[in-house]
């Protein structure tokens, strides 16, 4: 495209220029008499008048008129190309990736990253990117977001195990990564090599094989799961307690009614006050389940504890109720 453009102009200048000779004219004459021609404007204020400038004039219309016809053939050919409209597309993606920060990348749209997905949806305020190396399944991951969630999903064709994939998907300015890859090595790959680009980044992976967990923890995994472990323990608990199981199975998910919230305390409103002040149970219906205060965490703390920078406090409640808190406690 900016070839052609570059030739047109050059068209122009050298039209103008011969115009300019074989007429014995200004070129600020030749330039507008060749403008007007060219658009087929012809005002007829400027005309050749000789037989050379006459001929000139049939050889420039039909020059002319062959690159412009074979300007817009190029121009709608391109626009209305499927690759060339997805190119446009992942240029734009590529741009909205790169301006996040503190985001989520979900390694891999299995089975597993699907379900990763649609739990991320449920929070409108997380950002997060996918990386899939298989086309029609993220095709149809995104197909879906947007159907049910009315959302554009950002992701990055790719394998995640490679550096520069991860570089697309924004990992120096992500705030963590979950791993859903079927392989465990491949699990333990991009554990290391996220960790490599970003030391600070949260790193939760699935995990397949129990010998598998020790070296993803040795990797910098914050947080291995392993879903085998995690059905059988589920499977016992809906014999044995099944409605224990029925309460946190609703706590689990953000469709349930009630939800488990975590915020961190750095508002002055909630700093250095007790739980008894905030009346946070009786004025909001909200339930202090515990404080995380560095590596210590305070189980049901009491009435008079304080709350103290920093603290990651987690409440439960209704959603309203925990939006309402967020808004009048923890925003300056």
């Amino acid at each position: 495209m900016k070839k052609f453009l570059v030739l047109f102009i050059l068209f122009i200048f050298l039209f103008s220029v011969g115009f300019m000779y074989i007429e014995k004219t200004s070129f600020l004459n030749a330039l507008y008499y060749t403008i007007v021609t060219l658009w087929t404007v012809g005002y007829g204020d400027v005309v050749p008048l000789t037989d050379a400038g006459r001929i000139f004039t049939i050889f420039m219309i039909v020059i002319g008129t062959s690159l412009g016809l074979y300007f817009i053939t190029t121009v709608f050919t391109k626009i209305l190309d499927p690759e060339f409209i997805e190119r446009r597309k992942k240029k734009r993606m590529l741009s909205s990736i790169a301006n996040l920060k503190n985001h989520i990348i979900v390694c891999g749209a299995g089975r597993v990253g699907r379900q990763v997905v649609e739990e991320l949806c449920e929070d409108k305020k997380t950002s997060f990117v996918v990386i899939e190396i298989d086309e029609e399944a993220l095709k149809q991951l995104r197909d879906k977001i947007k159907e049910e969630y009315d959302r554009d999903l950002l992701y990055v064709i790719g394998d995640a195990t490679y550096e520069e994939v991860l570089m697309q998907a924004g990992i120096q300015n992500a705030m963590g990564i979950i791993l859903t890859l079927p392989d465990d090595t491949d699990n333990v790959y991009v554990t290391l090599t996220a960790k490599g680009l970003n030391k600070d980044i949260e790193v939760v992976s699935r995990c397949e094989r129990y010998e598998s967990i020790k070296k993803l923890l040795q990797a910098g995994a914050s947080k291995v799961v392993t879903p085998a472990i995690l059905i059988g323990q589920r499977m016992v608990a809906d014999i044995l307690k099944p409605t224990t199981v029925s309460v946190l199975e609703t706590l689990s998910t953000r469709k349930g009614t009630i939800q488990i919230e975590e915020f961190i305390a750095k508002s002055s409103k909630i700093v250095g006050r007790n739980l008894k002040e905030l009346s946070l149970n009786e004025n909001y219906n909200i339930m202090v389940i515990a404080l995380k205060r560095g590596d210590d965490i305070v189980f049901a703390p009491k009435s008079d504890e304080k709350i103290l920078y920093g603290d990651i406090i987690i409440i439960m409640g209704r959603k309203d109720s925990l939006d309402k808190f967020e808004k009048e406690f923890l925003n300056e």
